[in-house]
């Protein structure tokens, strides 16, 4: 009976080499089978570890998607499906839980109650989260926007607006942003997920709601050119209320223009799809329960200039979040909007490369 050893080495360095394996190959049978038994479920870790940071980087890219889960408050103000009826299944949609996904950004979350539950759920998902913007009048509220990660969360911050709108609900509600950084690639990547100031609100002028979505943009801006200087790469993700569509008003589409200018975000094209906004009560049954018709885009997913370093191409596509008992039922009056936003590089962070060289031995022994 001949055994045959058969040894294959993948991005080692010779020196590596030379000191691992002399002593492997000088080891009894025994031995050798230790040593693949404590080296073979290591590298099987190591290589879903690296799987998933290929998943947003092997096609040069961040995946990130925003979702507004459309909740009131206060119960009292809510329309449609309760709250109880919707959270508990929007991480498990394919949108929101797919492998692909780096980041999920939720908006309009103001129920401590469902703050928690999504982020449970996300977590079992694989996602860290982070809290919400400030601490609102009402406890049985939170901020509204929290964002999901399934890379280390490297720092994160969260600030309220000064402005909001001249309504009551704000001071229920905190409304703000939420600022996270992660590594992705060898890609420092700040974050920055927000929903700014709604339009139809009662007792505002079309005048006060545009002059709040400035002065809330203007507070990201400035946060970002204080924080954000050193990041590769920073995105902004949520429902900014800024309409982009090609039929938008000339108000809506100059608006649109300020507000991009003024925070320095790239174009953005929209990936075409049976999906074209991402409010449409043609497409989506809680919006058209609530009665409201208007067609138009709202929320985004944008690169943002920093410290001289141009905004990334973004692609953004718009897709449903369905009920998953009941198919023609929408989980929110927002779809989901789905962006890509590419890298300057990529490859495997450096901790992840050190230990698959040291691991990226695979050893067989035939009998």
């Amino acid at each position: 009976m001949q055994r045959v050893l058969v040894v294959v080495v993948l991005l080692m360095p010779a020196v590596l080499v030379d000191g691992l394996l002399a002593p492997i190959l000088s080891s009894a049978k025994e031995g050798f089978r230790s040593v693949k038994a404590a080296i073979l479920p290591a590298y099987a870790e190591v290589q879903a570890v690296a799987s998933y940071v290929h998943q947003g980087a092997a096609n040069g890219g961040v995946n990130v998607v925003t979702y507004n889960v459309q909740e009131a408050p206060v119960s009292g103000l809510q329309s449609g499906l309760t709250s109880k009826d919707r959270v508990q299944y929007i991480p498990g949609t394919q949108t929101i839980k797919d492998r692909n996904n780096d980041i999920v950004v939720f908006t309009n979350v103001y129920r401590d109650s469902s703050f928690r539950d999504l982020k449970t759920l996300m977590s079992s998902n694989g996602f860290a989260s982070t809290s919400a913007p400030g601490q609102p009048m009402n406890v049985k509220s939170s901020g509204g926007v929290f964002i999901a990660v399934r890379t280390p969360v490297l720092r994160q911050d969260t600030r309220v607006f000064s402005k909001c709108g001249c309504y009551t609900t704000c001071l229920m509600s905190s409304p703000g942003f939420v600022y996270v950084e992660t590594t992705m690639a060898d890609q420092k990547v700040a974050i920055v997920g927000t929903s700014l100031q709604a339009d139809g609100v009662t007792g505002c002028s079309a005048t006060e709601v545009q002059d709040a979505r400035r002065t809330q943009v203007e507070e990201i801006r400035q946060f970002l050119s204080e924080n954000a200087q050193q990041m590769d790469i920073v995105i902004l993700a949520g429902d900014l209320n800024v309409n982009n569509r090609p039929d938008a008003s000339p108000t809506e589409a100059n608006e649109y223009r300020d507000l991009m200018s003024l925070i320095g975000a790239g174009a953005v094209e929209m990936q075409g799809g049976t999906l074209t906004a991402s409010c449409d009560p043609n497409t989506n049954s809680e919006m058209r329960l609530q009665g409201d018709s208007r067609l138009r885009n709202s929320d985004y997913v944008l690169s943002v200039a920093v410290n001289g370093k141009p905004a990334h191409p973004t692609v953004n596509e718009v897709q449903a979040v369905k009920h998953p008992l009941k198919p023609q039922q929408d989980l929110s009056s927002h779809h989901a909007v789905a962006g890509f936003v590419a890298l300057s590089g990529g490859s495997i962070p450096a901790p992840i490369s050190l230990v698959a060289s040291l691991l990226v031995l695979v050893l067989t022994c035939s009998t």
